[in-house]
């Protein structure tokens, strides 16, 4: 008995496969961009907030909740970047995204941007 319901169970897999996600599309926008701020000679916070929209709506721009990371290069094509662990944004923070870089050199022109 326990070989056949093993069998069954592998046919099914085999058939339709044991992928359990369901695929999610959002929009997510980040209308207010990529903020820098409190510049050290060797670190830099980054922040954003996640939106629902690229437009006012009731003369706000509603946020959204998601997931995402910061990257951050001392060049364009962002070779050798340095990458922040996931952040999640929630209601309660404003849907804003937060972290810091540390050990940057100085007087360097850095880059970022936003998974």
């Amino acid at each position: 008995m326990k070989q056949a319901l093993f069998a069954f169970l592998m046919f099914l897999i085999a058939t339709y496969g044991c992928n359990t996600q369901k695929e999610v599309k959002m929009n997510v926008f980040l209308t207010q961009g990529v903020m820098s701020g409190e510049p050290t000679d060797k670190s830099i916070i980054l922040q954003s907030r996640l939106t629902a929209t690229d437009t006012l709506v009731n003369g706000d721009v509603p946020g959204i909740s998601g997931i995402g990371r910061f990257e951050i290069a001392d060049n364009e094509q962002f070779e050798n970047s340095r990458l922040s662990s996931w952040l999640t944004a929630e209601e309660e923070n404003d849907y804003i995204l937060k972290c810091s870089f540390d050990k940057l050199s100085p007087a360097t022109e850095y880059f970022n941007r936003l998974h």
